[in-house]
């Protein structure tokens, strides 16, 4: 393994919550250490807005300007860590602020990390899909009876239930009339149920993981990929199409696997007789 990657939501943090996990902040140095790369895709889309992105991972980015500092994690640390927010629409590097004495997010421009068929977008596409998929969302809400808040963002638009009444089933099927509307969508897009509301977002955490596949140089057999929503109305389930994936249950379950993958690159492939992220491990091009 060369790059491994974590949802956001329900993956590394409670869902609309920040990382407080002391064991899965320094798993994550811990990959780090190993010299591998490490990035958070979460389709939380703050454009713009770095600090949103900070907030969720202060913890986890004092830790590693700690550690920068005592000389326990070398100084390209920050080389080989990532944010890639909106699905695959934002990426964020960390620098350290000798001014503010702290690591802070900076966004990266387009054409130093997208590929070709990421840029080819255009405005005019984006918009349709968009104006069509915040019709299929309100239209299913409607049928539904489901009383929503529409918020439209610059590559997102999502629905929040106003009121307790939506249910699992209610939203999958928000989510799966999406699907059905957008069958002819100009350029990818991902609708998925977040548990507590429905998105819409253009891209994908599959093509942003591609997109970091080709900035390092790697393949899809060097990267390994964390997340709760793997099912088919989650937004998890794209990153299949581009590396290997662990499915967790939720942020609880991370640490775990985490500490198979640092056994596995410690002691090698035959660590661990049985577990779903061995086959990552050592994993080539060839």
């Amino acid at each position: 393994t060369s790059l491994v990657t974590c949802d956001g939501d329900g993956t590394i943090y409670t869902h609309n919550q920040n990382i407080v996990n002391p064991e899965l902040i320094e798993s994550i140095l811990s990959v780090l250490r190993h010299g591998l790369y490490f990035g958070l895709v979460t389709a939380a889309g703050y454009p713009g807005k770095a600090e949103r992105y900070e907030q969720r991972l202060e913890l986890l980015l004092k830790a590693m300007l700690e550690g920068i500092d005592a000389g326990t994690l070398p100084a390209d640390v920050l080389d080989r860590f990532f944010v890639l927010g909106g699905e695959s629409n934002y990426l964020l590097h960390a620098a350290k602020d000798d001014s503010e004495g702290r690591l802070r997010l900076h966004f990266v421009p387009d054409e130093e990390w997208k590929t070709a068929q990421l840029l080819s977008w255009t405005q005019e596409q984006i918009t349709e899909v968009l104006d069509r998929g915040t019709a299929a969302l309100q239209s299913a809400c409607e049928r539904l009876d489901i009383p929503v808040q529409t918020i439209r963002k610059e590559r997102a638009v999502g629905i929040i239930p106003t009121e307790a009444l939506a249910t699992v089933e209610d939203m999958d099927e928000i989510v799966l009339s999406v699907h059905d509307e957008l069958f002819d969508a100009p350029v990818p897009f991902c609708a998925f149920n977040s548990r507590s509301d429905v998105w819409l977002d253009i891209g994908s955490k599959g093509l942003g993981i591609r997109c970091m596949l080709e900035k390092f140089g790697l393949c899809p057999k060097q990267a390994l990929h964390f997340g709760d929503e793997l099912y088919s109305t989650g937004n998890d389930r794209t990153a299949r199409q581009s590396c290997v994936t662990v499915w967790v249950d939720n942020e609880n379950e991370t640490p775990f696997y985490m500490r198979l993958l640092l056994q596995l690159l410690r002691h090698g492939p035959d660590a661990v007789s049985t577990n779903p992220v061995k086959h990552a491990v050592n994993g080539s091009c060839n």
